[in-house]
């Protein structure tokens, strides 16, 4: 399994649904019409529907996506 270690170029926006990314592996930071938000292994992202963001990338980066039509809840603990 090979992760991300290319330049993304553009921005990106998705209109349809929330995301979320759970970060397998690498480190980084996504930057969003929030600000610029940093990545590393372990961590998990979401990203609600409509928000512009791109990634950018310190080292290659293995990412888990999800796309969901309804919000995503935090659990109880």
């Amino acid at each position: 399994m090979n992760g991300f270690s290319f330049i993304f170029e553009t921005f990106y926006r998705n209109a349809d649904f929330d995301e979320l990314y759970f970060i397998h592996d690498g480190s980084g930071k996504l930057e969003t019409t929030y600000g610029h938000i940093p990545y590393v292994k372990g961590d998990y992202i979401v990203i609600p529907r409509g928000t512009t963001y791109k990634l950018f990338l310190n080292t290659p980066t293995k990412i888990f996506k999800i796309e969901s039509a309804s919000e995503f809840e935090e659990p109880t603990r």
